[in-house]
């Protein structure tokens, strides 16, 4: 599971917001207990990123890149736990910082691009 900030075009697209935390797990890495009739489904234009949510209630609950992987918001996760984020949840990474719309003072590692391009040194 990888866990980051991701500030790439699609996200910022797909939230509709600056940047969007969250963890990463395997197609195959989520399995839906209850209210699978409910969850809804919308893809974003021209790019292979789905968001799913709660018919009932309008939460986000995950979402898939392009790549098949399934993607839980911070915020859905810190909801499950009572308010509070596992630090087993809380990101490691800034990723795609070169298409950021707001600096983040922090002390994690900003990749300008994927985790494998050049780190942001500002």
């Amino acid at each position: 599971m990888a866990r980051g900030i991701c500030h790439c075009l699609s996200c910022q697209a797909l939230y509709n917001a600056a940047f969007h935390a969250g963890a990463v797990w395997p197609e195959n890495g989520l399995t839906i207990t209850h209210g699978q009739a409910d969850i809804q489904e919308y893809k974003l234009p021209d790019k292979e990123l789905r968001r799913y949510w709660c018919g009932k209630c309008g939460a986000i609950v995950f979402n898939t890149n392009r790549f098949g992987y399934v993607v839980i918001p911070q915020a859905r996760l810190r909801k499950a736990n009572g308010g509070i984020l596992s630090p087993d949840f809380t990101p490691q990474m800034h990723l795609f910082y070169a298409s950021r719309i707001v600096n983040i003072d922090d002390d994690l590692p900003k990749f300008l691009a994927g985790t494998d391009g050049p780190l942001f040194e500002g």
